[in-house]
């Protein structure tokens, strides 16, 4: 469930160099700033993932340590959604599209309610596809 949320928050990736990248990551700590998948690269880069909204926050504590912010790699929902910000026609039919599969799967939800409550075993038995 976490992974899930992460995805449709957005996550960062990022590479944090400077002398001493473990205060940045105390920092963090006191900051209640939530990271995962460290990695040491050498005694001076960390790597780490990060939500996307704790980074503007975190840039400002590797300034307070003296380290640099690099970001590697953004992924999510959010990152994948900017890509169409400008295809309208694209996003509207994508929307369109998960309405339409709504649609035909309540009119399902709906047919097999009825079919339930017939006694004649024929009908159960199409509606549920046998």
């Amino acid at each position: 469930m976490r992974q899930l949320m992460n995805f449709l928050r957005g996550m960062v990736v990022l590479r944090l160099m400077g002398p001493f990248p473990e205060r940045l990551i105390n920092l963090c700590a006191q900051e209640g700033i939530e990271f995962w998948a460290m990695e040491w690269p050498d005694e001076n880069t960390v790597r780490l993932t990060t939500r996307r909204y704790t980074l503007r926050r975190l840039e400002e504590l590797a300034r307070r340590a003296g380290c640099t912010v690099e970001r590697e790699a953004s992924l999510g929902l959010p990152q994948f959604l900017g890509r169409f910000r400008t295809r309208y026609a694209f996003l509207a039919g994508l929307i369109f599209a998960l309405c339409m599969i709504l649609v035909c799967v309540s009119c399902y939800v709906m047919f097999l309610n009825i079919a339930m409550q017939l006694h004649d075993m024929f009908y159960k038995m199409v509606a549920l596809g046998l």
